[in-house]
């Protein structure tokens, strides 16, 4: 399994297809995704933070989240592109 699950296909169908399976997600399974990425990626700890939310929460599934916060975790996590608002910035210079 990789890393970061690529966001490959861009048609809003594929998008959507894939936002609902990491909706579907329940803790487990997010703990198994933390726990194969942790040692490896920089991304498992991206995992491990969304985790540790459910886990606090008591969120069985992401879905439990609301749908923005987990749109907003399936972007930061690669799961499906962001839109041009949601990428990050480059900071200024000093």
């Amino acid at each position: 399994m990789p890393a970061r699950t690529p966001a490959l296909a861009v048609d809003s169908q594929s998008v959507a297809e894939a936002l609902e399976r990491f909706v579907a997600l329940t803790r487990w399974e997010v703990e198994s995704r933390m726990q194969q990425t942790l040692a490896r990626s920089r991304y498992g700890v991206t995992w491990l933070g969304l985790w540790n939310l459910m886990q606090r929460q008591g969120y069985i599934r992401v879905a439990d989240l609301g749908r923005p916060a987990a749109t907003s975790w399936a972007i930061h996590l690669g799961v499906i592109p962001g839109s041009p608002e949601t990428e990050r910035a480059p900071r200024p210079e000093a």
